[in-house]
């Protein structure tokens, strides 16, 4: 009696078993398409703020590139003018508020125009807004860097002027304010605990949401993050540790072939937290039914072995 007893509870306590850990694979299952599809979410997130930011940027490039044409024109330019074009550069700066300055400079980089005065010489062909503007004869944007005249961190875009001959005469250029830059881009409604970075040609940080001060005209220091964009370089998706060691999901792109990289990251823990909750509450459910059962199989069995002894009894009888 007592063999048969233990025997039949344990068979018992093994077909609980069997079932809650088949439940429990089917929770783990549906919890496993609930965090791709999450991570599938996040990303698309991701990317369409990411196609909002860059075709903003695009169009910023796009009005100073338009600036920079009709500066070429202008008579005060053509004719060398140095007082007329410093004060028509002013004037288009003062109705201009996320620019920090628009200048000229000779084919030799020396600047003799500019809407900020300056007492000293001037020499910016150095600066590589200045070399791609002449190596490409096409409008180019430079990379993060602090103005010699204004002394403020600023991204230049530039434009040559051609003369009559073919000959490049001079380079126009405007430099954008990275601090207007930065509220601008402050503005958009991101994901909570998102962080946003933007960063130039070389991997310099133009912008970061939050914490632009400490991080703007520093290497992006984002190890992980840093590799990722060497080796997507135009747009994608993937995760990464920040800077902090947070696991973060990533989207990125690049502002069309300006050389700018836009990339947004959402923490891995935040995209997974409604999951994790209802997790949680499975699993607390789970337990409880768990132990509920297995003690049902161990103080049933007996009763179970006693009902069927009787029956056999009776059917001796």
């Amino acid at each position: 009696m007592e063999g048969r007893f233990f025997r039949l509870r344990w068979r018992l306590l093994a077909l609980v078993a069997a079932l809650l850990v088949s439940w429990l694979a089917v929770v783990l299952y549906a919890q496993a398409d609930e965090r791709a599809a999450a991570i599938a979410a996040v990303h698309r997130e991701e990317m369409l703020l990411l196609r909002i930011i860059t075709s903003n940027q695009a169009a910023q490039i796009e009005a100073g590139r338009q600036m920079l044409e009709a500066i070429a024109r202008a008579p005060q330019l053509v004719a060398r003018e140095n007082s007329a074009c410093n004060a028509l550069l002013a004037k288009m700066l003062a109705a201009s508020p996320m620019y920090v300055n628009i200048g000229v400079a000779d084919r030799d980089g020396k600047v003799w125009c500019s809407a900020v005065p300056f007492s000293s010489t001037v020499d910016v062909s150095d600066r590589s807004y200045f070399k791609r503007a002449m190596e490409t004869r096409r409008f180019a944007v430079g990379t993060y860097q602090i103005g010699r005249i204004t002394l403020a961190p600023s991204l230049n875009f530039a434009h040559p002027i051609v003369g009559q001959g073919g000959q490049i005469e001079a380079v126009a250029f405007v430099a954008q304010s990275l601090n207007w830059f930065t509220v601008a881009l402050a503005r958009t409604d991101f994901p909570a605990g998102a962080i946003l970075v933007v960063t130039d040609s070389n991997g310099t940080v133009l912008a970061r949401i939050p914490d632009a001060e400490n991080f703007a005209g520093n290497p992006l220091p984002d190890s992980e993050l840093r590799a990722a964009l060497t080796d997507v370089r135009a747009s994608g998706v993937f995760e990464a540790h920040d800077a902090a060691g947070m696991r973060r999901l990533w989207a990125t792109t690049s502002v069309a072939d300006f050389g700018l990289h836009v990339a947004i990251g959402v923490p891995r823990a935040a995209a997974f937290a409604d999951i994790d909750r209802r997790l949680q509450s499975q699993l607390a459910v789970l337990g409880v039914a768990t132990t509920l059962a297995l003690l049902a199989a161990w103080l049933g069995g007996g009763f179970i072995l006693r009902q069927v002894d009787a029956l056999v009894a009776a059917t001796r009888r």
